[in-house]
């Protein structure tokens, strides 16, 4: 399932479509997205191969670690035009990667986790509206974990975004 998103600041205006994708797409102890990600033949590995395949315009990422510079990581797999933002400092890091430019980006504190939080970035779309995207990895412990992050997210919204600019949140939410 790949949302398709259109937004229209008026009736007068041409609605801007969009393809939202999240992606969790590492695996094993290392939990990177480069060529060395496992035991797999193709050169850029295969987390870069079902990306580029996908032809996101937004890519809401988690574990979004490589053992490639990251701006060379996002240039190979999406190209030099596409903006990205990532958390620093956690383990397994959250990021947003976008084909339209970001304006603004930051982490918000997951309480719950200690190797990462949930990042946000505002996303200036074609028709000159701002787009919040946020990328999250839930717990995969409790369900009551996850439930407390909710919460925690929707106080974020409530207090970090206007009511009027649309939202798109995706990411891992270890929801079975």
């Amino acid at each position: 399932f790949f949302p398709t998103l259109a937004f229209a600041e008026s009736p007068a205006k041409a609605p801007v479509t969009i393809r939202v994708i999240a992606s969790n797409l590492t695996s094993g102890n290392h939990q990177t997205y480069s060529p060395d990600n496992g035991n797999h033949s193709n050169p850029e590995g295969a987390g870069a191969r079902i990306l580029k395949g996908l032809k996101p315009d937004i890519v809401l990422i988690q574990e979004f670690n490589t053992s490639i510079p990251v701006r060379q990581w996002v240039n190979d797999t999406f190209g030099q035009s596409f903006a990205f933002t990532r958390e620093e400092g956690e383990g397994i890091p959250n990021g947003i990667i976008s084909r339209f430019p970001i304006v603004e980006s930051g982490e918000w504190d997951d309480s719950g986790q200690s190797n990462r939080d949930f990042v946000w970035a505002k996303i200036r779309l074609p028709n000159e509206k701002i787009l919040w995207a946020i990328s999250v990895h839930l717990s995969a412990k409790k369900s009551s974990n996850r439930e407390a992050e909710s919460r925690e997210l929707l106080a974020y919204f409530r207090t970090k975004i206007p009511a009027a600019d649309p939202v798109v949140l995706g990411g891992d939410l270890n929801a079975a």
